[in-house]
C-alpha cells in the first residue's frame, strides 16, 4: 500500500511486480522498485527516527536540498524526488525518499584505489568552493565527555573480562588530554564555516562501470570548516583505521588545492584535535555500551569494535605532528 501511494505521490506510474530489498543503509532499509518503465531506489526511515519532531522532517529535507542544489553546480550528487519543497514523504507514520535508480555500487576498501581517492578529493574541492547556501542546514556539533566521568567508566572496564585485557586504563592521561582540548579548537574551526557532507567515506560513494563516483546519504550534511572535513576524508580513504597510507594522504590534499580547494594553516591543529575527539566519543560509547551488555555474545562483538577504534585513535595522536607537517608542506606547495 505504500509502494503505492509513493507511486501514485511521484506519478512513477503502476508498480510491476513486488519491491526488491537491496544492500545499502545501517539505520534504514532500501528498496528498488519498478514503475512505469524505470526503477527507483526507495529509503525507508528507521522505526527509531522520530518523525513526529519537526525539527527531524525539516532536517531530512534541507539534508536533499543540499544535494539538488550541489547537483546543480555540477556535483554528482543523488538527491531525491520532491513534491514542491517536501522530499520525505510520510505515510502512516513511516518515512520514505524515493531516488532515481543510481547505476553504481559502493565498493569495498580493497578495490579502491588512489585514482579513486584522488577523484574524491578534487570533488570534496568543488564542493566547498560553491559555497551554497541553503537555509536551516545545522551546524557541526562537537560533545566531547565529560572529562570528569572519563576515569569512573575506564576504572569499570578493569573489573570486566571482556574488557580488562584491553587495558584502556593505562591510556586514561591521553584520552583527557585529547577531550580537553576540543572545546578551545571547535571553537576555532567555527571561523570557517561551509556546507559539507559531513560522512563522505567509502559507503557513501557509488561507483558506475566507467569508475565515475556518485555521491549518497547526505543526512549527515551539516555547516562544518572545509579544512576538518578535507583532513578526515583524507585520513579514512588513506586508510587511518587500518594501514595508513601517508603518501596518499599527502596526495589527496595536493589533488584538492590543485582543484581549487584552500587549506587553511590556522584550521590544521584544531581539526586534527575534533578528529581525534569524534574517535574518543565513539570509543566512550561503545565501551559503556560493552560494559551494559548482559549478551556476551554482543559483548564481544563491541570489544572488537573497540580494538580497532582506540587502535586508531592512539595512531592518530601518535601521528598528529607528522600529520600536520604532511598538510603545511601541502600548503606550501
Amino acid at each position: 500500500n505504500h509502494i503505492r501511494e509513493l507511486s501514485s505521490r511521484f506519478n512513477l506510474g503502476q508498480p510491476s511486480g513486488g519491491t526488491e530489498r537491496v544492500y545499502g543503509g545501517f539505520h534504514h532499509k532500501m528498496w528498488r522498485l519498478e514503475a512505469g518503465g524505470h526503477s527507483y531506489a526507495v529509503k525507508q526511515l528507521s522505526a527509531y527516527t522520530d518523525l513526529c519532531d519537526s525539527d527531524v522532517v525539516t532536517h531530512y529535507n534541507v539534508s536533499e536540498r543540499v544535494a539538488e542544489s550541489l547537483s546543480a553546480r555540477g556535483i554528482p550528487a543523488v538527491a531525491a524526488l520532491r513534491i514542491g519543497t517536501d522530499y520525505l514523504q510520510l505515510i502512516n507514520g513511516t518515512g520514505y525518499l524515493v531516488y532515481h535508480w543510481c547505476r553504481g555500487s559502493a565498493l569495498p576498501r580493497t578495490q579502491l584505489d588512489e585514482s579513486h581517492a584522488l577523484k574524491i578529493a578534487r570533488l570534496a574541492a568543488k564542493m566547498h568552493r560553491a559555497q551554497i547556501d541553503v537555509p536551516g542546514v545545522r551546524q557541526t556539533r562537537f560533545d566531547p565527555h565529560p572529562t570528569e566521568q572519563i576515569e569512573p567508566l575506564l576504572q569499570r572496564t578493569r573489573d570486566c573480562p571482556v574488557l580488562a585485557q584491553r587495558q584502556l586504563f593505562q591510556h586514561l592521561n591521553c584520552f583527557a588530554a585529547i577531550n580537553d582540548a576540543c572545546p578551545a579548537a571547535a571553537q576555532i574551526l567555527r571561523r570557517h564555516m561551509v556546507i559539507g557532507h559531513g560522512d563522505l567515506d567509502q559507503k557513501n560513494v557509488l561507483w558506475d562501470e566507467q569508475h565515475e563516483p556518485a555521491i549518497i546519504d547526505w543526512e549527515s550534511t551539516r555547516l562544518l570548516n572545509p579544512t576538518f572535513e578535507l583532513i578526515n576524508m583524507g585520513l579514512d580513504w588513506s586508510g587511518i583505521s587500518s594501514n595508513f597510507d601517508t603518501e596518499l594522504f599527502s596526495k589527496m590534499l595536493a589533488g584538492y588545492q590543485e582543484s581549487g580547494g584552500v587549506i587553511e594553516a590556522e584550521f590544521l591543529q584544531p581539526a586534527l584535535a575534533c578528529i581525534k575527539t569524534d574517535w574518543l566519543i565513539w570509543l566512550l560509547y561503545i565501551t559503556a555500551l560493552c560494559l551494559e551488555r548482559d549478551d556476551l555474545h554482543r559483548r564481544e562483538v563491541e570489544a572488537a569494535q573497540i580494538d580497532m577504534v582506540s587502535a586508531t585513535l592512539l595512531r592518530l595522536d601518535r601521528l598528529s605532528a607528522q600529520l600536520l607537517d604532511i598538510a603545511r608542506a601541502a600548503i606550501n606547495g
